[in-house]
């Protein structure tokens, strides 16, 4: 080996320095645009951008009462395993093209919380607590006592294990508008809120409140799971026990009634499956919906009316009810009337049941008179129906007078329920009005595909090309240098 040049020495330690130096300086610039981190408490108005983004949650963190916290379009947000809690306003209002992203941890979800002291939404003012047009991934929505509109979002992989994947749940006194949202996950609605042209995929459950699901395609099991019952949440897309206006959705599934409280529940308009009850289940009125069944053990006071029903092991098994105007096709057995009860059976299209048309369990007598039966002749009507003659212990229906032709009022075979009006919000000042979700309701609002930007991402594009050359340059300058030392 030679011996160094020490006069050219200085020069190459120069030249290395110069090299080096943007390496290091563009490795601290990556450092600094990682992200945000929120302070625990935002007790100022605060603006979170997509240039600053992605913001990391390093804690629980509080939008203190009287602060406003406004997330712009195309900003990321990441919850991590904690919680935004809302005690002010939350404005995060994305765009079709730009959507705001809110991100989870994969294993235990996010979530953001309104409590009674947030900004409730007030749709004539377009003012108070607002999430739209967001990807929002892994993470729940708890609203208590507030009223926040929930619009234009695409909900994904729903991951929180304690509160069995669902998207949101609501508690209390609120009147929250949620319309035109994707959900893979479930929603628990316990107050007075607008659930309206939404695609949800994990069910749904009703368990407060005065609340309106209407013009909604609601499939999956019910995240709402009745404690000591033998009814699964997987069995049961849409559960009731409450006060509520089901109406012109399309169900992917059964609904079940339960009578824990005091439900007063209209099911109106709907494609569903089978419709059933829990316990004491009290003023129904099941009308107008194309279904599989419905299947009343104890429910008083029912109007079930204008239903086709179709296909089913039983049709309509009831109790005190009254049963007007519907047509049963295609069953097994069309009607079984509960021991202890005598309901009222009229006006009723009852066809093609492949055992009995009527199937008495108890002693009393039953009223069956002016059905179309599919026949006039009156011996085999009488041979349709299980009552006194086929077991001493039964009581006696009445089916003369009979009608000689199918009632025009009972939906047809054909029969699907359309749309009727139903309330929608008034899109307020200054914010983009909803898009109404497709006819039918069988599609959903598309997940936006374009990427969050993110500026440590962009800046990457600029950074490793300038690295990879730096590097090229001082493997180069080494092998020089080798040569002109020694």
């Amino acid at each position: 080996m030679g011996t160094i040049n020490m006069k050219k020495l200085p020069f190459a330690i120069l030249l290395i320095a110069i090299l080096v130096t943007p390496l290091i300086y563009l490795s601290n610039s990556n450092l600094a645009c990682a992200g945000t981190v929120p302070p625990s408490i935002i007790a100022t108005d605060t603006v979170w951008t997509a240039a600053n983004s992605p913001y990391d949650l390093s804690g629980p963190t509080l939008v203190q009462s009287g602060v406003t916290l406004t997330i712009q379009p195309g900003a990321v947000v990441n919850l991590n395993a904690y919680y935004l809690q809302v005690e002010g306003t939350l404005k995060a209002v994305g765009t079709n093209t730009n959507p705001i992203y809110i991100n989870s941890s994969p294993v235990n979800a996010g979530k953001i919380k309104f409590t009674s002291f947030s900004n409730g939404w007030n749709e004539q003012t377009g003012t108070g607590c607002i999430i739209q047009n967001a990807v929002i991934n892994q993470t729940v929505i708890s609203i208590t006592n507030s009223s926040v509109k929930i619009t234009d979002n695409t909900f994904n992989d729903d991951a929180d294990m304690m509160n069995n994947n669902v998207a949101i749940i609501t508690s209390g006194t609120g009147s929250s508008i949620i319309a035109n949202n994707h959900f893979n996950g479930g929603l628990d609605i316990g107050d007075n809120s607008e659930v309206l042209n939404n695609v949800i995929t994990g069910g749904m459950g009703l368990y407060g409140g005065l609340p309106l699901v209407s013009k909604n395609t609601i499939s999956g099991g019910s995240s709402y799971f009745f404690i000591g019952r033998s009814f699964d949440r997987n069995y049961n897309t849409l559960v009731i026990d409450t006060s509520a206006k089901v109406i012109d959705n399309d169900i992917n599934g059964s609904v079940i009634l339960n009578g824990y409280g005091d439900v007063s529940a209209q099911i109106i308009g709907n494609t569903v499956g089978l419709i059933m009850d829990g316990e004491g289940s009290v003023n129904l009125v099941i009308s107008n919906n194309k279904c599989a069944g419905i299947n009343l053990d104890s429910a008083n006071s029912v109007t079930i009316n204008n239903n086709l029903i179709f296909g089913s092991e039983i049709g309509i098994q009831v109790g005190n009810a009254k049963v007007k105007d519907n047509t049963i096709a295609n069953c097994k057995i069309a009607i079984v009337v509960n021991r202890g009860t005598s309901p009222t059976l009229s006006g009723n299209n009852i066809l093609n049941s492949a055992q009995y048309n009527l199937k008495l369990s108890g002693a009393e007598n039953v009223d069956a008179t002016n059905n179309w039966w599919g026949t006039t002749d009156q011996t085999a009507i009488g041979n349709s129906i299980y009552d006194r003659k086929n077991d001493f212990n039964l009581g006696t229906v009445t089916f003369v007078p009979f009608l000689t032709s199918p009632n025009p009022n009972a939906p047809p075979l054909d029969y699907y329920p359309e749309p009727s009006a139903s309330p929608e919000p008034t899109a307020p000042p200054n914010e983009p009005t909803p898009t109404p979700a497709p006819s039918g309701g069988s599609t959903s609002q598309q997940a936006p595909t374009a990427a969050p930007s993110n500026p440590m991402e962009n800046l990457l594009v600029i950074v490793v090309p300038i690295m990879a050359i730096i590097i090229a340059g001082l493997v180069v300058v080494i092998v020089v240098l080798t040569k002109q030392f020694y």
